[in-house]
């Protein structure tokens, strides 16, 4: 690069010559080559590094169709650089997700999304940042061509239209899905619209056409599409082509509803699937569950025995109505039959008490002496047990 400007004889030659080359370049599929060509002099911080490095070499400022066709050639490749990184994630996407996946497969994928094809160089960090550019918030591609045209571009440095129409379109393309990229493309147009005089209604209506068709459609304002529509009718767009652009707007609107209501449809549709899906796998736990387990949670419902009851033979009706009714017993008092269980129930905590008194004792007294105390105690406390009785026998039949 710096060679060719030092033998360089002429300002136009100096700027005719990265161009041609960055043309060569691109029309053989050598993309990183004709990036490296180009990014120096349209891009306002390389292009300073450049001129540190050659301050004998004054470029003067490039004129307007020169800037359109550097700009136009970078945008193309910051276009294919996109396109080539959605293809690449498209093909390991494909690769991940089939049903035999091998080793080999795998190591393939991973190598060729860690190094990019011989057009992007040896890696693909130039094309991912050429790709980021197309959807990038800050710094945006419109303020790098902005500052781009306010330093190569003489007074009043500001966008030519030609420029403006490819860089909104491949802005407007591949930022479908991201609000916030479009949001801030279209407060830089409406500012590049209302501080730019345009010359003819020609240009007008191809501005007109530009802001609703890539930027309020994308963004889904269809009712100040079709106000704005109207108002540049009145003044400066061209009349025949309003009817089109109407038309454009309320198509893009139907399809957008459609899409809308199937996306509810199938979000409808993935919901009544889960709820099948779990009622069946819910009958299928009932199933697979064993019966053992079933008939303890479930309570089986008590059936009456059908054995029908033997009827009574005559002679033994007869024999019953000869005898006489026995005359059941006096029932004791309330007061004694309640003594009488209380007292039985204290004797039996005594007994109790008792008895494990002895068998404690038993294992561990050993000795003569000590067995032939404790046969005494016991003999004491039979006489007793057997004197309480008797006293209790004494009162329940008071």
């Amino acid at each position: 690069m710096s060679q060719i400007l030092l033998s360089s004889p002429s300002n136009s030659t100096i700027l005719e010559n990265p161009y041609k080359a960055a043309l060569t370049l691109f029309i053989n599929r050598q993309f990183a080559a004709a990036t490296a060509r180009i990014e120096p002099i349209i891009l306002p911080s390389k292009n300073n590094n450049n001129n540190n490095n050659n301050n004998n070499n004054n470029i003067n400022p490039l004129s307007q169709s020169y800037f359109i066709r550097l700009w136009n050639l970078y945008l193309a490749l910051i276009n294919l650089a996109v396109e080539h990184s959605v293809v690449a994630t498209r093909s390991r996407n494909e690769i991940l997700d089939s049903d035999t996946l091998s080793l080999s497969s795998i190591s393939s994928s991973s190598s060729s999304s860690s190094s990019s094809s011989p057009e992007w160089g040896p890696d693909s960090t130039l094309r991912k940042r050429l790709a980021a550019l197309a959807t990038s918030s800050s710094p945006s591609l419109w303020d790098l061509a902005t500052s781009s045209a306010a330093s190569l571009l003489p007074p009043p440095s500001t966008l030519p239209l030609n420029t403006v129409i490819p860089l909104v379109s491949l802005v407007s393309r591949h930022s479908q899905h991201s609000t916030t990229t479009l949001t801030a493309l279209r407060a830089n147009l409406e500012t590049y619209m209302a501080s730019v005089p345009l010359e003819n209604i020609e240009e007008d209506t191809r501005l007109a056409e530009l802001y609703v068709l890539k930027v309020l459609l994308p963004l889904h304002d269809y009712a100040y599409a079709a106000e704005y529509v109207g108002l540049c009718a009145a003044t400066s767009m061209d009349k025949n082509n309003r009817p089109s652009l109407i038309a454009a707007v309320t198509a893009h609107e139907l399809r957008h509803t459609e899409e809308l209501l199937q996306m509810e449809k199938a979000t409808q549709l993935a919901l009544a699937q889960a709820r099948d899906r779990e009622v069946k796998e819910s009958k299928n736990l009932v199933k697979d569950t064993p019966t053992n387990l079933r008939s303890t949670t479930t309570k089986r419902p008590v059936t009456k025995s059908k054995t029908p009851r033997k009827k009574k033979s005559e002679k033994q009706q007869q024999q019953q109505q000869q005898q006489p009714h026995a005359i059941p017993p006096a029932p004791l008092p309330q007061s004694i039959s309640l003594w009488s269980k209380i007292s039985a129930a204290l004797t039996f905590a005594r007994v109790a008490t008792v008895v494990a008194a002895i068998l404690f004792f038993l294992t561990f007294v050993r000795t003569a002496a000590a067995r032939a105390r404790v046969r005494a105690a016991l003999a004491r406390v039979w006489s007793k047990l057997a004197h309480t009785l008797k006293m209790g026998t004494k009162v329940s039949y008071v």
